[in-house]
């Protein structure tokens, strides 16, 4: 069962969005009270979406879905007999959008993260059912791009085994996929970053460097300064001369925070 203890904390949208497009959507989902909440904040926040079946069985999902389209799916991840990975493994097509909801499971949200893909936690909260269906909305009139199913699900496998190595990075354009050993530093320029990569690459996002961190999230990455992510197998050099800065394998030259200094020289220690 999902915890109920987030219903006390529930946030409705300001004004139930009313966007020109109406979605034709279906809620899979083992468990009647997550559909039946979900479909009332559905009814009570988004007027654009249409929710024209339910499912408590995947399977039976897959036989409607043989024979209808829809536009977005609410998709439950821990279901007896077939969870939701193995639902979309099981779709010859994935030409609709994808909506992930689910009870607190850390390999499927950091797969979920690492791909940049639309998810929601149990039970479902107004608001951030606004938030993922106004992504969808703008994603497809701008018509960009959708992530490969087949990533995200191994994704989903390399993050059960430890060993995510690839990002889905939001774009202007769409997603660009990275692989996290090619980064050498991430460095803040206001509320964006850019992410230097091997090869003389770079990328420029319209996310903060907190995001990038939060994102990584892994031992192999730390944050040298507030301006500064950098990848610990690319440094070659720490220089004590004027305050203190480390030298990468490209070259650069990165401040390192009196604050951070103790904890970064423990770190790299044991790295």
């Amino acid at each position: 069962m999902f915890d109920t203890t987030r219903i006390t904390h529930k946030l409705k949208a300001k004004t139930p969005i009313n966007m020109e497009t109406i979605y034709d959507v279906i809620l899979v989902d083992d468990e009647l009270d997550a559909i039946s909440v979900l479909n009332h904040e559905i009814q009570a926040n988004c007027q654009n979406l249409r929710v024209v079946n339910t499912f408590n069985a995947p399977k039976d999902a897959l036989i409607y879905l043989q024979s209808h389209s829809v536009d977005i799916i609410f998709l439950d991840i821990e279901m007896p007999f077939m969870n939701g990975f193995e639902f979309l493994e099981m779709m010859p097509k994935h030409d609709f959008d994808i909506v992930f909801t689910t009870a607190y499971d850390k390999y499927a949200l950091k797969a979920f993260k690492t791909s940049a893909v639309e998810y929601l936690l149990k039970p479902v909260i107004g608001i951030e059912l606004v938030k993922a269906i106004e992504k969808i909305d703008a994603a497809r009139k701008k018509n960009l791009p959708r992530l490969s199913m087949d990533f995200l699900i191994d994704q989903f496998k390399s993050a059960k085994k430890n060993e995510l190595k690839r990002l889905a990075i939001p774009t202007s354009t769409g997603l660009s996929i990275i692989n996290m050993d090619d980064i050498i530093y991430c460095q803040a320029e206001d509320s964006y970053c850019t992410i230097y990569m091997e090869n003389k690459k770079s990328l420029f996002i319209a996310k903060n460097l907190k995001y990038m961190e939060e994102l990584i999230g892994d031992e192999q990455f730390f944050r040298v300064h507030k301006s500064y992510l950098i990848n610990l197998t690319k440094v070659e050099e720490l220089n004590k001369s004027d305050g203190g800065f480390i030298v990468l394998n490209n070259r650069k030259q990165v401040p390192l925070a009196r604050s951070r200094k103790d904890n970064f020289l423990q770190i790299l220690h044991s790295y």
